[in-house]
């Protein structure tokens, strides 16, 4: 019980700073992420629809502490979910998104976005988390993929020199949040049990 206050005391101020921190429309126009494919959205275009598909996670949430939800509401929670690990995965490879860089002091407009997409990420792991600490295989699958679709770079060392090369690894961020998730959802699932035996 005083896990959960804490996971919805968390959640509310990160849903209150991404609700807040809507990303500014002067700041999109500013800009200049055109793909060679004019079928690419635009940075405008991708915020709204990182900004809807989290709003329906958090009705979704609500729905689910008051008891009214079910297993079509399920799926679509996990369509969601996935849909937002494929537009991270894409930012992340036209190199929008670096989810290492949380440093506030460039003002570029590619900072900016990259801090707004950084916060909104946050939210959507903190979702996954939840989901594998409530044991849904769907959170599980869709955080594994976020792990091999958001690499980290390095630089490597020689002779104790830096490499200009630079290599890619998994997060060891993201790494330690799914351990994490993995270690309370047995402990979660063991007080249950155990409350249930105790009955």
């Amino acid at each position: 019980l005083a896990y959960h206050g804490r996971k919805n005391r968390k959640h509310r101020e990160r849903e209150r700073e991404a609700s807040k921190n809507i990303y500014p429309n002067n700041t999109t126009q500013q800009l200049v992420m055109t793909a060679p494919d004019s079928s690419e959205p635009s940075a405008a275009q991708t915020a709204q629809e990182i900004k809807v598909l989290l709003q329906q996670l958090r009705k979704s949430s609500k729905q689910r502490q008051r008891g009214n939800f079910n297993s079509a509401s399920e799926r679509d929670d996990a369509l969601r979910l996935d849909k937002l690990r494929r537009i991270f995965a894409r930012l992340v490879e036209r190199r929008e998104l670096d989810i290492t860089d949380r440093s506030n002091i460039d003002q570029s407009a590619s900072a900016k976005w990259n801090q707004w997409l950084l916060t909104q990420h946050d939210v959507f792991i903190d979702y996954l988390v939840d989901g594998i600490i409530a044991g849904k295989t769907a959170s599980m699958r869709t955080f594994c993929g976020v792990i091999a679709t958001t690499p980290v770079k390095i630089n490597l060392q020689s002779n104790g020199d830096s490499v200009d090369e630079k290599q890619y690894m998994l997060s060891e961020q993201l790494l330690n949040k799914l351990l994490s998730a993995l270690v309370k959802s047995k402990q979660y699932f063991e007080l249950n049990k155990s409350g249930e035996d105790s009955k």
